[in-house]
């Protein structure tokens, strides 16, 4: 998707990326945060998997008489962990050579619940479970690097090390190795991925 942002970048804009950002509560979260008047404007990246979709939302965001940010969009597939770390790459790519001001925040509203209907993401997970949880998870893991903390805060110790969290990220690509019986949690999982109802 082209960068449809509205002007250009000014120095002290921020960088805000929103999933599902092309319609309902995405959208009107995209809406209210380019129509803030308080504090730095925003630079809102929609990141969408449906570009037709995407590109409608940009126009009628454009459209709004009380923007003051600036909007473009991305696209993003969470129920493709390859897709998510291409968006990531793509991001980062843009974050550090100035052409998207700096990233302040990251709104995780995709989601999705097929009720009774069983479907598997491209990596073998359950749906809901593999959209609203993992490909979240591995898309702010993949972030983290370029988030910039608010002024006065200082950033604290991970309680999990770059190397457990790279094991975690690693055992995503195989999904055998995070089944049930590999878990203490085995019960729990279990209720996640058949949870009818996703818990976002």
């Amino acid at each position: 998707m082209g960068d449809r942002s509205v002007g250009s970048a000014p120095t002290g804009f921020r960088t805000v990326v929103i999933t599902g950002g092309n319609s309902g509560l995405g959208f009107a979260s995209a809406k209210a945060i380019l129509e803030a008047s308080h504090g730095a404007p925003w630079h809102v990246v929609l990141a969408c998997r449906d570009e037709g979709r995407a590109r409608s939302a940009v126009d009628q965001l454009i459209g709004c008489t009380n923007v003051v940010g600036q909007v473009d969009a991305m696209r993003l597939n969470l129920a493709s962990l390859a897709s998510v770390r291409a968006f990531a790459a793509e991001l980062t790519k843009r974050l550090r050579t100035g052409t998207l001001p700096p990233l302040h925040a990251v709104v995780c509203n995709a989601g999705i619940n097929p009720g009774t209907t069983k479907t598997i993401t491209a990596d073998g997970f359950d749906s809901t479970f593999g959209v609203n949880h993992l490909g979240h998870f591995l898309l702010v893991n993949e972030l983290l690097p370029m988030l910039q903390l608010p002024r006065g805060c200082r950033r604290q110790r991970r309680p999990r090390s770059g190397a457990e969290v790279r094991s975690a990220c690693t055992r995503l690509e195989r999904p055998s190795r995070l089944g049930p019986r590999r878990t203490r949690c085995r019960c729990r999982v279990r209720q996640i991925i058949g949870f009818g109802s996703a818990p976002l």
